[in-house]
C-alpha cells in the first residue's frame, strides 16, 4: 500500500469511496453552526461554506430525536453510578465502537479498543535505591541523575485506535472517551491535551467524547487553545463531542473542527471520524451506546 503523507489532502477518492460504502443513504452536506467544519489558516477561523476554496466537507447524519431509543444517562452521579461503575461501561463502549467501525472501514484499516485506568502503585515497585542489582546484571554502574522532577503521565485512557496498514500498523485516528481522571487536575488535563496534540501532529484524526458529569473542565477548549487559539470553541457545554482533522492543502496546514453539545436525556449524534489517508467514517455514538447499555444490562429504561 502506498505510504501516505502525515497530513491528508482534502477531497480524496478514498473518502468518496468510504462515503458510498458507509453512508449511501445519507445526505452529503457541509456542517452548519452546530455541525460544521471550521477551517483554521494563518491564525484565522472561517466557517466552511459550499463552493468556497478549501472547504472541508463531510457526511453527517442529521439529528432526529424521534429515532432515539436510548438517550444519554448519567453514569457518574446518582442511582445509576451507585449501581454500576462507569469504568466497565466505558471499556465496553469502546469495544462496541471499535466493532462498529470495523464493519465500515475500508480494506487496510482496522480499529481496536484500549482501556487503562489509574491504579495505586506500590511505592516499592518504583523505588529501587542503589546500583547493586544493575551492576550484577550488566556490569555497568549508572551515574546519578543530574536532576529529578515531577512527571505526570496520562492517567486514565479509554480510547478506540484506528490503524492503517502501511507495511506496518500506523495510527490513522482515535476516539477518546473522556474519564473523570482526565478532567481532575491541571496536570492530568494537560497530559490528555498533549496526547491529543501528539495524535494530530502525526496526521491522525481525533474525536473526543465527554459525557463526564462530575467534573467541569472543558478539554475541547484547552486543546483549541493549544493548537488553534483563533478557532471558535462552539456553544458552551459541559458535555460534548468534538472531532478534529489536520489537513494540508496548497502547502498550508489547516485544522477542521466538528463540535456537538451533548445533554442528558437527549440522543447522541453520529460524528465524523476522519482518518489518515483521506478516509472518513461515521462514529455512531448513539447506536453503540444503546448496544452497550443493552448488552451490559445497564439498569436504565427497564433494562436489567
Amino acid at each position: 500500500m502506498r505510504r501516505a503523507n502525515a497530513f491528508d489532502v482534502d477531497n480524496s477518492d478514498n473518502c468518496r469511496r468510504s462515503r458510498k460504502a458507509g453512508w449511501s443513504k445519507q445526505m452529503r452536506h457541509v456542517h452548519t453552526i452546530r455541525r460544521r467544519a471550521i477551517v483554521i489558516r494563518d491564525g484565522a477561523a472561517s466557517p466552511a461554506g459550499p463552493g468556497k476554496r478549501g472547504v472541508i466537507e463531510s457526511v453527517g447524519a442529521p439529528r432526529d430525536e424521534d429515532r432515539c431509543s436510548m438517550p444519554l444517562h448519567d453514569h457518574f452521579r446518582g442511582e445509576l453510578a451507585r449501581r454500576r461503575g462507569w469504568t466497565s461501561f466505558h471499556a465496553a463502549w469502546a469495544t462496541y465502537i471499535a466493532e462498529d467501525l470495523n464493519e465500515r472501514l475500508p480494506p487496510g484499516y482496522f480499529a481496536g479498543p484500549h482501556a487503562r485506568y489509574e491504579v495505586e502503585i506500590d511505592v516499592a515497585t518504583w523505588s529501587e535505591p542503589g546500583t547493586g542489582r544493575s551492576a550484577e546484571a550488566t556490569g555497568w554502574i549508572p551515574p546519578a541523575p543530574q536532576a529529578v522532577a515531577p512527571f505526570v503521565a496520562t492517567t486514565d485512557e479509554v480510547e478506540v485506535r484506528v490503524y492503517r496498514d502501511e507495511g506496518g500498523a500506523v495510527l490513522a485516528g482515535a476516539i477518546e472517551l473522556v474519564s473523570p481522571a482526565n478532567k481532575d487536575r491541571a496536570e492530568t488535563r494537560e497530559a490528555f491535551v498533549s496526547k491529543c496534540r501528539g495524535y494530530l501532529d502525526q496526521g491522525a484524526g481525533v474525536l473526543v467524547v465527554d459525557i463526564v458529569t462530575e467534573r467541569k473542565a472543558n478539554l475541547h477548549r484547552m486543546l483549541l487553545e493549544r493548537v488553534a487559539p483563533a478557532a471558535p470553541v462552539g456553544p458552551e457545554s459541559d458535555l460534548y463531542a468534538a472531532g478534529y482533522r489536520p489537513v494540508r492543502q496548497n502547502d498550508e496546514t489547516s485544522l477542521a473542527i466538528w463540535y456537538e453539545p451533548l445533554a442528558l436525556a437527549k440522543p447522541l449524534p453520529t460524528m465524523t471520524l476522519w482518518l489518515r489517508g483521506g478516509v472518513c467514517v461515521p462514529a455512531r455514538l448513539e447506536e453503540t451506546y444503546e448496544t452497550t447499555v443493552r448488552r451490559q444490562r445497564i439498569p436504565v429504561n427497564g433494562i436489567q
